[in-house]
């Protein structure tokens, strides 16, 4: 019999530590907020008291950082139960890279990935990107279609099997020396 719902998100949470501790000098610690039995949200530092908008951002300090520029990580899970109530399943989560340009600025996305298990209309897990593109204007436009925002636009990555991970975005940050 495999461990309980608790203690299997507990061990989740001290794994994203232990993930984040090997990157960053100060990392978060990563608590689970039980919804209800069996459901909760893993993220780092406390969830915001209303529940709305999720967990903080992690800082990603950086040497060349000045007057409060920095990088900041999303990171944030759902997690229940599988049908058979044996395994920590992963409903939603949602990850990426926000920018803050100086210290008076509010944070703003660069890229999200997101994956939803139960996803209606869209792929289950998909990206978003914060910018604009000529080319895909001109996709759009020839086709007869209005231009949505890029952010708006669900890129699949992506089903149920294949769902990006935290460290595919950490490990792309090193990659692009970031």
């Amino acid at each position: 019999m495999p461990p309980g719902f608790e203690e299997q998100a507990e061990r989740f949470a001290r794994e994203l530590d232990d993930l984040i501790a090997g990157c960053l000098a100060s990392p978060p610690e990563f608590n689970v907020v039980s919804l209800r039995a069996a459901d909760a949200r893993i993220g780092p530092g406390q969830l915001t008291t209303d529940g709305t908008h999720g967990f903080p951002l992690v800082d990603l300090p950086r040497a060349n950082d000045v007057d409060g520029a920095s990088l900041l990580l999303k990171v944030e899970f759902r997690v229940v139960l599988d049908q058979e109530q044996l395994h920590l399943t992963v409903v939603t989560s949602a990850f990426g890279l926000w920018v803050r340009s100086d210290a008076s600025g509010k944070p703003r996305p660069v890229f999200r990935i997101e994956y939803e298990r139960d996803a209606r209309g869209k792929a289950a897990a998909h990206v978003h990107f914060h910018a604009e593109s000529a080319d895909m204007a001109w996709v759009y436009g020839s086709a007869g279609q209005p231009l949505p925002t890029m952010k708006e636009i669900h890129f699949p990555v992506g089903g149920k099997r294949f769902q990006p991970t935290i460290e595919d975005v950490l490990l792309s940050l090193a990659r692009e020396k970031l």
